[in-house]
């Protein structure tokens, strides 16, 4: 059995471990829990990241004995919906409070010329050389509450001001400069940059889709999908789900201004979508014919450095061979290449994908249970991922159980039944792969202890056969 801890190099939907987290201290620790395989996910950081991360593991692991594999996601189709239509930007700067919700100071602001990010106020230029340390800036917050930022001191990049309550401010608020009873001038909030505008959908909203995120009816609600080749090959009435299953919708009409969408089903009577939420298509029939730039650059990268690739967005058996060629013809036959099952269109042709797979050396499955739940429903994701672990016994092939294993855990160091029993389960696969903590080590060690335990009651399923000799052609 391997462990192994899912999505290093970036954030994204597992998670990850970005560079500067992935130190010697980190590495150490992972691997003295019982850590043995890294997957990196190419869709984030850059190769000198990854190889940092890489090489920091690989080191903590020989140093221990052991032998650290990596994995390297190829970023596949970008899956998410992007809304390009922008609105005023809010800055929230909250108050200071502690766990149990006590303030721990007042509100901390930076007033600068320019914002720049973070909890900073933009106030007229002139202003800034003449503030002194007690001087009072008053305003009407976007939520129409009266508030009084009180200047402390000059720091770095600006000067310091507090207020005694949360604020909401935006572009053009009206400032009133106070030195004790004296008005030393007014003016308005500077600048601040415009956000991507949040959607909010109900049941028969409608929904436009396209490649630019583009609409002439300034009105109507536009998602961008950044991939047109896929578009094009999604058909009217088929279903297209938003959020995790937050949202769901079909398809209209094939326009030519996009797809029209009408909002169907939402797990609350409004709900609201934000930009870069993930995006599926579980009625359509997707398929990439090549693989795009970003892959071939992780693909590269991956030969040199790490001990395997892991396929996204399998759907069809020619998926397979693309990549699996491709080793062949770069001279590494025995490099992993780990399919990752996680759409409707994977499961459908199952059959076909496992066939393929099989004329190659080093092949794995990965059961991604997070996707397949959106993609088939929660209620078939048990059956399916029990169905998939007697498909890669027959095959002999390995596979991965991923999403949310121990997933409290990692982030709190605390465990809910349902996790221990989940994690009792994911011992009749080869390998389990856990996301990003705080407690990651923690949850390591727990994976750990459990499936020592299980592993003395039963071993996978079943028997496993393996090739008989007399099936060989030497004598």
């Amino acid at each position: 059995m391997r462990l192994g801890l899912g999505g290093a190099g970036g954030g994204g939907r597992h998670g990850g471990c970005a560079a500067a987290e992935a130190t010697v201290a980190w590495a150490e620790e992972v691997v003295q829990a019982g850590a043995d395989v890294l997957r990196i996910n190419g869709a984030h950081e850059t190769p000198r990241e990854w190889e940092a991360i890489a090489s920091i593991f690989k080191a903590r692991a020989a140093a221990q004995g052991r032998i650290g594999r990596v994995i390297v996601d190829l970023p596949g189709p970008k899956l998410r919906a992007e809304i390009r239509q922008l609105e005023e930007a809010v800055l929230h700067v909250p108050r200071r409070k502690d766990h149990q919700g006590k303030s721990l100071g007042p509100t901390r602001v930076l007033l600068v010329a320019t914002y720049a990010g973070g909890a900073q106020i933009p106030v007229p230029v002139d202003w800034l050389r003449k503030l002194q340390s007690g001087d009072v800036l008053r305003l009407t917050d976007a939520g129409e509450r009266t508030r009084s930022l009180v200047v402390r001191e000059p720091v770095e990049g600006g000067i310091l001001a507090e207020c005694d309550r949360s604020l909401y401010v935006t572009s053009g608020l009206p400032l009133v400069w106070r030195r004790g009873d004296a008005v030393l001038g007014e003016g308005r909030v500077g600048a601040l940059p415009r956000q991507p505008r949040t959607l909010v959908l109900g049941v028969g909203n409608s929904l436009l889709l396209n490649a630019s995120g583009d609409a002439d009816d300034p009105e109507q609600c536009v998602l961008a999908f950044p991939e047109p080749g896929l578009l094009e090959q999604i058909q009217a009435g088929e279903r297209v789900i938003l959020d995790d299953g937050k949202i769901v919708a079909v398809v209209e009409a094939a326009r030519p201004d996009g797809l029209l969408c009408r909002v169907t089903q939402t797990v609350k009577q409004t709900v609201k979508l934000r930009s870069g939420k993930g995006i599926t298509f579980p009625d359509s029939q997707l398929s990439l014919a090549e693989l795009g730039p970003q892959d071939e650059a992780v693909l590269q990268f991956a030969l040199r450095h790490a001990d395997g690739v892991g396929l996204s967005f399998v759907s069809a058996p020619r998926d397979v061979s693309r990549i699996g060629e491709r080793l062949k013809a770069a001279g590494r036959p025995e490099f992993a290449m780990i399919l990752k099952l996680e759409t409707r269109g994977a499961i459908r042709r199952l059959p076909g994908i496992l066939f393929e797979a099989l004329r190659y050396e080093s092949v794995g499955l990965m059961i991604a249970r997070g996707d397949l739940a959106v993609e088939l429903s929660f209620e078939k994701l048990a059956e399916m991922q029990e169905e998939i672990l007697w498909f890669g016994e027959a095959c002999h092939l390995p596979v991965i159980w991923a999403t949310q294993v121990l997933d409290s855990v990692t982030h709190t160091g605390l465990a809910t039944r349902a996790e221990i029993t989940d994690a009792a389960m994911s011992m009749r696969a080869e390998c389990v792969m856990l996301n990003k903590g705080p407690y990651i080590a923690a949850a390591v060690r727990m994976l750990a202890d459990i499936i020592r335990k299980m592993e003395a009651h039963q071993y996978k399923k079943r028997s496993l056969y393996r090739p008989l000799s007399v099936a060989r052609d030497e004598p």
